[in-house]
């Protein structure tokens, strides 16, 4: 039986997306970065808009 919490867990997984994040955005090629397309918006604002949530969710969400 393992000994880990649910809160260890779900740190540990958020802590691999984040991670992923870093690497999907410091390897995204410049082209891929900037594309425009009238169907979705660039690379950039998806990972500016995911950012800014979470540390939305973090600052707003946790008690004192």
């Amino acid at each position: 039986m393992n000994d880990e919490s649910f809160a260890d867990i779900v740190t540990r997984q958020f802590g691999a997306a984040l991670e992923m994040l870093w690497n999907a955005i410091s390897r995204c090629p410049d082209e891929v970065w900037s594309r425009c397309d009238e169907r979705e918006a660039p690379f950039w604002q998806h990972a500016v808009h995911l950012l800014f949530f979470t540390r939305l969710f973090f600052n707003d969400s946790m008690p004192p």
